[in-house]
């Protein structure tokens, strides 16, 4: 009887495993894409600190990714792993673009498609592009920290370079992190495009800011459609302007998500999220997963 029970323990837990395995194998490859705001928000002066929580902001998300994709080569028949992870950085006018040589090292993503020979060796190569990765962080902080900040041009990259980050084929997870105002200095400002910025500090007090933002006031569309696509957008880190007395303008918060949700609906984005400096980025990251 005994002897019974057991071999039926062992066989139901064989078949949860099976099961296990079949619905990770089902599961589409994780594309996560962190867009960085390398505006004055990071500047040493303004922001102390700003740097390292973004650092550990980005840690969290490559170490959850990790975890993730090592369930996934569990689950591979070939030893492989297709999610990948990428940090994109928009342009600021005026200012050097950070090197190549940067951001190639800036990307974990198999680059075997033969496979590898065991899963030692798979895990070790996901563990030394993480290694890579999070050193060449260091080195990308410091170019940042020598170049003026005139503004992350995240309009333009959403218009001009997104695409060729997503993929049809991946569950793709934009993390974007910002502190949400998309300005820039005011010389540039005044010779852009129109609505390729935000005028939050004209809004607080107009009782339909709503209707004008979606309206005539938002950000001018991208023309994009980016349906056929999978895609979460989270955007982190937004830190509100404060007035003279250093206190928040807390409206800001509604204003500027409202301007984002509105503009990125228009590309078919429809799985928006957003949280202030602080806010438990790494928990969020793990839901959508």
């Amino acid at each position: 009887m005994k002897t019974s029970n057991v071999v039926r323990t062992l066989l139901y837990l064989t078949f949860l495993m099976v099961l296990n395995i079949g619905t990770l194998a089902a599961t589409k490859p994780i594309n996560i894409v962190i867009i960085l705001d390398t505006s004055d928000r990071i500047s040493d002066e303004k922001h102390p600190g700003q740097i390292e929580r973004d650092k550990e902001i980005i840690k969290e998300i490559v170490t959850e990714f990790e975890r993730v994709t090592k369930r996934h080569i569990l689950a591979s028949e070939k030893l492989q792993y297709h999610d990948r992870l990428t940090i994109a950085i928009p342009n600021q006018p005026s200012v050097p673009p950070v090197p190549r040589q940067i951001m190639k090292d800036l990307a974990i993503a198999d680059k075997d498609g033969a496979g590898h020979r065991s899963l030692a060796g798979i895990n070790a190569d996901v563990e030394n592009r993480k290694q890579v990765f999070l050193n060449t962080l260091d080195t990308l902080y410091e170019f940042v920290r020598q170049h003026r900040h005139t503004g992350s041009d995240i309009w333009e990259w959403f218009k001009y370079e997104a695409e060729s980050y997503f993929s049809e084929d991946h569950q793709n997870i934009v993390i974007c992190i910002s502190d949400g105002y998309l300005n820039f200095d005011n010389i540039i400002e005044a010779m852009r495009i129109p609505r390729t910025y935000m005028q939050v500090s004209k809004l607080p007090d107009d009782p339909q800011w709503e209707q004008k933002i979606q309206g005539g006031s938002g950000l001018l569309t991208t023309g994009h459609d980016f349906s056929r696509y999978d895609i979460d957008f989270l955007m982190s880190e937004i830190r509100l302007q404060t007035d003279e007395n250093n206190v928040p303008y807390q409206k800001d918060f509604q204003i500027i998500t409202f301007y984002w949700e509105v503009w990125l609906k228009a590309m078919k984005i429809k799985s928006t999220d957003f949280g202030k400096v602080g806010h438990p980025v790494g928990q969020k990251v793990k839901n959508l997963m």
